[in-house]
């Protein structure tokens, strides 16, 4: 998966609210996303989640990787819109 993917899927986590919710709403099986979200997590070298049985909360590196992610899917949506 290539980087931007990574990202997106990333906000698209954090803004579900858990990664069982982002899953059923990509259409995805959990253990997808959650791959994922490791291989991103892998390939940064950081945590970005901290994740329990009962929820997830962003790490400081997760919450200001989210604000860079947040405007890239903003960007890409934005221009999706004004190329239709």
């Amino acid at each position: 998966m290539n980087k931007l993917r990574h990202m997106s899927l990333f906000a698209h986590i954090v803004e579900s609210g858990s990664i069982t919710a982002a899953a059923q709403s990509l259409d995805l099986s959990k253990s997808v996303v959650s791959q994922h979200l490791k291989s991103l997590e892998q390939d940064l070298g950081v945590t970005l989640l901290k994740r329990t049985t009962r929820r997830q909360s962003l790490t400081f590196a997760g919450k200001a990787f989210y604000e860079q992610c947040k405007v890239l899917n903003q960007t890409a949506q934005h221009a999706w819109h004004e190329a239709q």
